[in-house]
């Protein structure tokens, strides 16, 4: 196999040096104080006073994208310069937790990036490449010692991001169960409207319920009708406790969700076919989503214990009250397939997580000019029409 004859592709075979990037799709901005009173007319930026020279911008480009082809515009250069600032910021935190490495190491590197498949070093191919790249001896070590503490603090995360048997066997159920619900449902209104007689709230019940609880009086314009409201509630509850006891009653005894139906008075509907995690909306209108449902335990437990045909417990929500059974129930087992691509899914959201975890308060509070003068006159350049 034909070897690279940029040296900075060896070193980023040993140093990972994609870390947390794919170099331009950046889609976060660094923050900006908007002015450059602290960045010098060469300088792109300063991160905490450590300067990021247009020297090391326009290196960049050189190495990693010019040489692929890409067009660089203003936007690109804007992106690179946010992704130095991101590097720098990844140095600077690994340092305050005490990830450092020694100037052997960085050596160590170097000389293994231009050595030949003996071993031997190429001293005179490293000068090339650092005079081609405008670096300075001293320029290029800083600059690997700071690739490595970067990998340090990479290693670090990826340490804390491992992926357990049971997250993937998680996983698996969410994206690769096929289920669907029967279920009943009776809203609150229909219950008031059903059983009015004894919501009703007389004029003395308000009263009574206004001397007893002198709290409760706010402004007299709308203190009846809130207290009113109140009071209707409470005895609709009473009257929705009375049916969950009789609806927990027919799950008890393995009743058929008919059963529930008929005890509310209501209609046995479907669900959409879902997958379990995803929203759960009712088949003949699917705008209609079954939230109540979705966000209760009693049902987060039984979609997966529930056996079909088995009905559920009661639910109670702020909306009205729902029974469910499952119809159908297909948890597909995990092939090696997907569990290796789950496993670098949740590996690579995890790494992201932490990352953000561990940095972020660090990133908030750090002082970060951009020398936006810079990119102005890199866009005019490329329109002299404007």
């Amino acid at each position: 196999m034909k070897k690279s004859a940029n040296p900075i592709i060896k070193i980023g075979t040993y140093l990972a040096l994609g870390f947390f990037t794919v170099i331009i799709i950046i889609n976060f901005g660094m923050p900006d104080s908007g002015g450059c009173a602290s960045v010098g007319k060469n300088d792109a930026a300063s991160v905490n006073g450590q300067k990021i020279t247009q020297i090391q911008v326009n290196r960049f480009i050189e190495m990693r994208l010019k040489e692929q082809g890409m067009e660089i515009t203003p936007e690109i250069t804007a992106r690179v310069l946010d992704h130095l600032v991101s590097m720098e910021l990844d140095v600077q935190y690994a340092k305050t937790a005490g990830i450092d490495v020694s100037k052997v190491a960085a050596d160590k590197i170097i000389r293994k990036s231009f050595s030949d498949e003996k071993g031997n070093f190429n001293e005179d191919s490293m000068k090339r490449f650092i005079e081609r790249f405008r670096f300075t001896l001293k320029d290029y070590h800083q600059s690997m010692k700071k690739e490595l503490v970067r990998y340090e603090l990479n290693k670090i995360i990826e340490f804390s991001s491992a992926v357990s048997k049971d997250e993937i066997q998680f996983a698996n159920i969410i994206r690769n169960s096929d289920y669907q619900i029967k279920f009943v449902f009776i809203p609150n209104r229909d219950l008031s409207e059903r059983y009015k007689d004894k919501v009703n709230v007389t004029e003395d019940e308000i009263s009574k319920e206004l001397k007893n609880n002198p709290a409760e009086v706010r402004d007299p314009e709308t203190d009846r009708e809130r207290i009113k409201n109140k009071l209707q509630l409470k005895k609709l509850e009473v009257i929705k406790a009375e049916l969950i006891n009789s609806l927990n009653s027919v799950s008890e005894k393995g009743g058929k969700i008919e059963e529930a139906a008929a005890i509310l008075g209501t209609k046995v509907m479907n669900s959409a076919p879902y997958k379990i995690g995803a929203k759960i909306s009712e088949e003949s209108n699917q705008e209609n989503v079954l939230t109540g449902l979705m966000m209760s335990e009693i049902y987060t437990d039984g979609i997966i214990n529930l056996e079909v045909g088995k009905t559920s417990k009661a639910i109670n929500t702020i909306d009205g009250i729902y029974v469910f059974t499952p119809s159908k129930k297909e948890l597909l087992p995990i092939d090696i397939k997907s569990e290796i691509t789950i496993k670098n899914d949740l590996f690579s959201q995890k790494k992201d997580y932490m990352y953000e975890k561990l940095i972020s308060s660090f990133s908030d509070k750090a002082k970060i000019k951009k020398n936006r003068k810079m990119f102005e006159s890199i866009e005019n350049s490329q329109n002299p029409e404007n």
